[in-house]
């Protein structure tokens, strides 16, 4: 039998440019697919409809990498996209970018979006620095956002290169630093002069590690002002800063983090004389967040007046029962009350060894819109917390009765918890109860008040509702007291009505027996332990 041939077909072979040149076409064939390009649709937008679409696609970009790579292939994609994109100097403005790219990329980005307002970063750490810093500030008259970093061996001649106006500047951030192995100084300050004290339009200034000299006139527009970690032996006091904030009235936002003069340092007064009539002449904050020695921090709260919707945090360090703890716990009460008056109002309380915390508002939800409190003591020494919160649950008892909702984050059920909880008349929820609350606090709930022979009520008269956040709180001890409080509660006629779970594991025998009690069950449950398959 004869053998097939299967005959495959021939394949022409063709010459391909790897590098497609431009030259490659003549000037005839060049207008000619140039004139059937501008038949598509896409080519049919007019200049600034194509102009609008690139600005809203830039806003889509996730980070400037893409950025960068966008706005380049549309100055690459045509003769007439080149043109467009050439013209839109704000997609250029958004790709200057000094951290990143070279001298000479950001010295063509500087040109291609003259004159916009820009925003600027500097840091020393190239071999080109000034040369860098002299391109930025040459155009200091666009800056609008400016952040400074450097070294103190640089100080004088950033200082210098500074002090040209800068109409424009509206936020201003500057860090100093010591170099490696130097002996920190105090803190450098930055001269009246800085900007040629010609800033009309500055409202945010940042400084860490330094200060500015507060005969600047630029601080009189200042809206939001940031200090941290001065030199301690330098740094103003707490009476000096509030001279200082006086003159500034339009501050809304203060922070000051580790940049208040300890009071035991010689400069400071032992003695400080709080005028009454000074709050009338302190700007409102609306933003306050402090770091300082627990006497700095009463002299700030003594003065500063609390606007009706504001952001507070407080740390005060070097706490111990007294006098300034006892104005600080007041202050946090009078504005509780004021906050919580009439509505929803959450209250944590939270400690460990070195710390105690009280906010009004609960532990990883939502700041309250209108009022927040976050109030921080520390000390250096463990076991703080004990010998500290009998001031605390004394200082507590003025907003207590308005508490509706209570987190506990506890070491321990310490003995003057109990007495405060008796003046939690609104008190309806008990949320997120760890299993160290739910085996010590309550057993020590389960008791009736009385005056005399007459017996009255039970603590927390209004709870109804225990929220959990740990399914350890479901077995052994923990369990067996939660079955014990639910029944005690049934039975004295204030029963809790509903428990729910975040993110709990329970078993349907736990389930079973709770709602034995009438108690409603709901929440995210995340799915059955292995015992219920």
């Amino acid at each position: 039998m004869p053998s097939v041939v299967t005959r495959l077909p021939v394949v022409k072979k063709r010459a391909f440019r790897t590098k497609p040149s431009q030259s490659a076409l003549t000037a005839e064939e060049a207008f000619q697919r140039r004139t059937s390009n501008q038949r598509l649709p896409i080519f049919q937008l007019c200049p600034d409809l194509l102009e609008y679409v690139f600005l809203l696609a830039v806003e889509l970009e996730a980070d400037s990498y893409n950025l960068h790579r966008t706005v380049i292939a549309w100055s690459h994609t045509c003769h007439y996209w080149r043109l467009v994109t050439y013209s839109v100097k704000s997609l250029w403005a958004l790709l200057i970018d000094f951290d990143e790219r070279s001298y000479q990329w950001n010295e063509e980005m500087l040109q291609r979006s003259h004159p916009l307002p820009i925003k600027l970063s500097f840091r020393d750490q190239s071999s080109h620095r000034f040369q860098t810093l002299a391109l930025q500030l040459s155009h200091l008259d666009r800056i609008r956002r400016y952040a400074i970093a450097c070294q103190d061996t640089d100080w004088d001649t950033v200082v210098q290169l500074l002090e040209h106006p800068a109409p424009s500047l509206r936020n201003f951030g500057i860090v100093w630093y010591p170099s490696y192995g130097a002996t920190p100084p105090s803190s450098p300050i930055l001269p009246p002069s800085i900007f040629a004290s010609t800033a009309p339009n500055l409202r945010h200034l940042t400084m860490r590690g330094c200060m500015i000299d507060f005969r600047s006139p630029l601080l009189t527009s200042l809206v939001h002002l940031k200090v941290a970690h001065l030199s301690q032996a330098f740094a103003p006091t707490a009476m000096e800063w509030l001279d200082r904030i006086r003159q500034m009235p339009s501050l809304t936002e203060l922070i000051l983090e580790n940049a208040v003069s300890p009071p035991y340092l010689p400069h400071s007064p032992p003695n400080v004389m709080l005028d009454p009539d000074a709050r009338n002449h302190l700007p409102l904050l609306s933003k306050l967040v402090l770091h300082a020695p627990i006497r700095d921090v009463s002299i700030f709260l003594q003065q500063l007046p609390i606007p009706t919707s504001h952001n507070w945090t407080i740390t005060a360090v070097d706490c111990a029962p007294g006098a300034d703890l006892d104005t600080i716990m007041e202050t946090f009460s009078s504005n509780f009350r004021t906050a919580g008056s009439g509505h929803e109002c959450p209250l944590l309380i939270a400690a460990n060894d070195y710390d105690i915390y009280l906010r009004n508002g609960l532990l990883n939800e939502d700041r309250p819109a209108g009022a927040y409190l976050s109030f921080s003591f520390h000390a250096a020494s463990r076991h703080f917390w004990d010998s500290l919160f009998p001031s605390i649950a004394t200082g507590l008892e003025g907003a207590i009765p308005y508490v509706t909702a209570l987190e506990l984050v506890l070491p321990g059920v310490h003995p003057s918890l109990l007495p405060l909880l008796q003046r939690a008349e609104r008190l309806n929820t008990l949320t997120r109860v760890s299993p160290q609350m739910t085996k010590y606090l309550l057993p020590q709930l389960q008791r009736s008040m009385s005056v005399g022979l007459q017996t009255y009520g039970v603590l927390l008269p209004k709870l109804e509702r225990i929220i959990f956040a740990d399914d350890r709180s479901m077995w052994g001890d923990s369990y067996c007291n939660l079955k014990a409080y639910l029944r005690w509660r049934q039975t004295v006629g204030f029963p809790i009505r509903n428990i729910r779970f975040l993110r709990c594991n329970i078993l349907e025998t736990v389930l079973k027996e709770m709602r034995s009690f009438g108690v409603e069950i709901e929440g995210e449950m995340d799915g059955f332990r292995w015992q219920n398959l």
